[in-house]
């Protein structure tokens, strides 16, 4: 993971402090020593992932929405022409926002 992946707001995994989400506020606080880019993590992408943050499933049709945005059951955005999977959280928030202008919501468990 690079600092040029990141935006403030994305989640992160955080493991030195034993933080299971990040949510990185300030995209050079490495630099202030609180902590080195190195010791992020990006978090996997999963179901239970995609329903923190806001997406319903489709048993269905086998795919994950939030308004407009689908997802199929591997993570790939549908409805476009060209594959746009997505590995992990950060990537998907990324995504989500260049392509809809809104930032996904995190509900905290």
């Amino acid at each position: 993971m690079e600092a040029k992946e990141l935006r403030v707001g994305n989640l992160v995994f955080f493991p030195l402090k034993d933080i299971p989400a990040l949510i990185l506020r300030d995209m050079f606080e490495y630099q202030n020593g609180l902590a080195n880019l190195e010791d992020y993590r990006p978090i996997p992408l999963a179901k239970e992932w995609l329903l923190r943050l806001g997406f319903t499933q489709s048993y269905e049709h086998d795919y994950y929405e939030l308004n407009d945005f689908i997802l199929d059951n591997e993570f790939i955005l549908c409805d476009i022409d060209i594959r746009v999977q997505t590995l992990y959280v950060h990537q998907l928030q990324n995504l989500y926002f260049a392509l809809t202008g809104l930032e996904l919501e995190y509900e905290q468990n």
